[in-house]
Formats: structure tokens, sequence, C-alpha cells
């Protein structure tokens, strides 16, 4: 356990909440935290604020999959380091801070290939759904004259027919 996760803990465990707003991270507490904490949490700001994002990723991956009534773990964890990739990329966190997640990804998807062959095709299909959806069902040109129609529709479609490297090529794009 890191110094920050602690950190976190032991502020939480005091009353603390936290929000991330851009580079911002917000404590609030119905009492004020000692000194000794709010310097530690001042000190540890970037690696908190890495953390938060994190959590709030997981978070909205599991209540999506909840949702979709997806319980498969390896599914859920995928999904959920993707999110926290994305997130990590969104808020402008450099590759050796996200990478490894995505290389937790990427092996979470060969050992659900290697648990079972089927979950690695399908749990790529979700995630390429999902993670269209947080783009917004975009567009997207895949070469060769095709393209995907930027919608729901246009991405559901596209996921029931496409290859795995395809799916793959896709993740790879959008995460």
């Amino acid at each position: 356990m890191t110094e920050a996760t602690m950190l976190l803990e032991k502020a939480r465990s005091l009353g603390a909440e936290f929000e991330v707003t851009g580079e911002k991270v917000t404590v609030s507490a119905s009492a004020p935290l000692p000194a000794d904490i709010m310097e530690a949490l001042r000190l540890n700001k970037v690696e908190l604020r890495r953390l938060l994002i994190i959590e709030r990723a997981y978070c909205l991956a599991d209540k999506v999959m909840d949702a979709l009534g997806k319980t498969d773990p390896v599914v859920r964890e995928i999904n959920r380091l993707a999110w926290a990739v994305k997130d990590l990329q969104d808020a402008g966190e450099p590759e050796e801070v996200w990478r490894p997640l995505l290389e937790e990804e990427r092996k979470g998807i060969k050992r659900g290939a290697e648990d079972a062959p089927q979950t690695e095709e399908q749990a790529t299909r979700d995630l390429a759904r999902t993670l269209a959806k947080r783009a917004g069902w975009p567009a997207l040109d895949l070469g060769r004259g095709e393209a995907i129609i930027p919608s729901e529709a246009g991405w559901r479609a596209f996921s029931k027919t496409a290859s795995l490297d395809a799916l793959k090529e896709i993740v790879e794009e959008l995460g």
C-alpha cells in the first residue's frame, strides 16, 4: 500500500470526502482535519489525484457492468481498467502513469482467453462498445473503404460481426 493510499484511508476515516476537478483536488469534512494530515495531503496531491481518478473510473465501470448484468469477473476487471486508463488519459496524466493499467487490461484479456476461449472475444466486443459509448459513438474509418457510422446502432452492428483482430484494433484506437 502506498503512502498516498494510506493517507487517503486515514483522511476518510476522519470523515474527509474528495472531489477532483481538473488539476484541483477538493477536500471537505464536517470537522477540520488535523494539520499534519492536511500537510501530507498537499505533499501527496499528485498521487492522490491519480488514485481518486482511478477510484471514480472503477465506480462508473461497475455501475455500467451492473446495469448490463455483466457478472464475469474477468470482463468486469477489464472494463474497470479500460475506464481508468481512459480517464487518466483524459486528465492529461503521462503515459508512465496509465501504461501499467493498460498492460494489466491486456493481461486480463489474455487470462480470460486462457480460462474460457469465448471470454476474450465477448469481453473485447463489450469493451469496444463501452469505449465507443464513452467517446460518443464516433464515426471511425476502418480503411479499405469501410467505416463505422456514428451511432449506437452502427457500433452494435460492427461489434457483432467484427473479427477479434478488428475489435482489438478498435480497442487500441479508442483506449
